[in-house]
């Protein structure tokens, strides 16, 4: 799981930054068709940087992303691509 943190709380091992390429390259395989990305951020973020990344990386958007967005408009913008 790959997630912004607010606040660092004390006893955190995790990362405390942004979600961006070089997050996502460093916690998320490849696309190899057997993996499923689940995504679930603000639609923006999913749509400009997210979802183009994973395609980079060998994601099949249409096969191997799950997008859980908080409004539809931008479930169906997405879906569109």
């Amino acid at each position: 799981m790959v997630s912004k943190v607010v606040r660092q709380e004390d006893g955190w091992n995790y990362d405390v930054r942004r979600v961006n390429k070089r997050t996502l390259r460093e916690h998320l395989p490849s696309g190899d068709g057997e993996t499923l990305a689940l995504v679930c951020r603000p639609p923006a973020m999913v749509e400009c940087m997210v979802c183009p990344c994973l395609e980079k990386m060998g994601y099949d958007l249409n096969k191997s992303c799950l997008v859980f967005c908080s409004t539809s408009a931008a479930l169906r913008r997405l879906c569109r691509r």
